[in-house]
């Protein structure tokens, strides 16, 4: 029985497959050494697939099988290597008959707050999930989803491949949902889950004392208030990095322009149609800044 993702006796179909018409079965994990080379490299600490929340959760994982096997009679085998190659030497060496194992998904085998959470548990809410995906791509900073996907992959301990992707495709609207006017605001849908802002609180200790009108915009706090919660923006708290209103409106912009480009191609896009679109959004965005320094102008005047 190779174990793989699935770390656990109990509802595991590949296992209770494995005992049937089986006078022995012989409990396997490989550890792969691609998953646990460190990788200095890396923005995290960790190797270069995984940090080191899921390498540690993936250790503590195979002691408690361990454990379970042991109640049983039994114990983990945990071999080190090209799991493939290790796979099939045990068949050869062990004259084993029969390999029963889990399916798994992933090819590999086959700037919010939550990220300090996310760094310090290897796990966050499924709300500030999408929040998160949203403001990195969709929403505000118009950043490819895949490297959100890889960010997650490598910090959550609850990554699987397939719902990773999928998730991200969802919420850029890439692909599966496409109501990109939909966007979360990282203001309001903070104020509407925890209206006193527990969840900041505990995870940006220098905002602990900020008062719960302010906790949302600190930035937004007058002098006073910041002095009195001794959190200065700009010296203990950065500034804000973009502005939601002004971002938000301009990826609308962004996409309406490439699902009516799609619209048109009946989805066949080249790479010429898409440096013409990127043409054309950065020429009505320099035609909207020189409009609106006109005004500025005029009214200074």
């Amino acid at each position: 029985m190779w174990f793989r993702k699935g770390l656990r006796i109990h509802d595991n179909p590949a296992l209770e497959y494995a005992v049937k018409n089986s006078t022995h079965v012989y409990p396997l994990f490989v550890i792969d050494p691609h998953y646990m080379k460190p990788d200095p490299t890396a923005f995290s600490p960790g190797s270069k697939l995984a940090g080191l929340n899921r390498i540690r959760f993936l250790l503590e994982s195979l002691v408690d099988l361990d454990s379970n096997l042991k109640k049983l009679g039994s114990r983990l085998l945990v071999l080190h290597g090209e799991p493939s190659d290790v796979v099939i030497r045990c068949l050869k060496e062990w004259d084993i008959k029969r390999l029963c194992y889990e399916f798994d998904t992933e090819p590999y085998y086959q700037a919010l707050d939550s990220k300090v959470k996310l760094r310090k548990w290897g796990w966050i809410h499924h709300l500030a999930r999408h929040s998160v995906a949203c403001f990195l791509t969709r929403g505000d900073l118009f950043v490819h989803w895949e490297k959100g996907r890889d960010v997650f992959e490598r910090l959550l301990v609850d990554s699987d491949w397939a719902i990773n992707n999928g998730n991200w495709l969802w919420l850029s609207c890439s692909a599966f949902f496409y109501q990109y006017h939909r966007i979360y605001s990282p203001i309001t849908f903070g104020k509407k889950y925890d209206p006193t802002g527990a969840y900041i609180r505990h995870f940006l200790p220098v905002l602990k004392d900020m008062p719960k009108e302010y906790i949302y915009e600190p930035w937004t706090a007058p002098l006073s208030v910041q002095t009195k919660a001794n959190c200065i923006i700009g010296k203990d708290y950065p500034n804000p990095i973009i502005s939601h209103e002004i971002a938000s409106k301009e990826c609308k912009t962004k996409l309406a322009a490439a699902y009516k480009l799609n619209k048109v191609t009946n989805g066949v896009v080249t790479d010429e149609d898409m440096q013409n679109l990127r043409r054309q959004l950065v020429e009505n965005a320099d035609q909207s800044q020189g409009t609106a320094s006109k005004r500025l102008k005029q009214k200074l005047i």
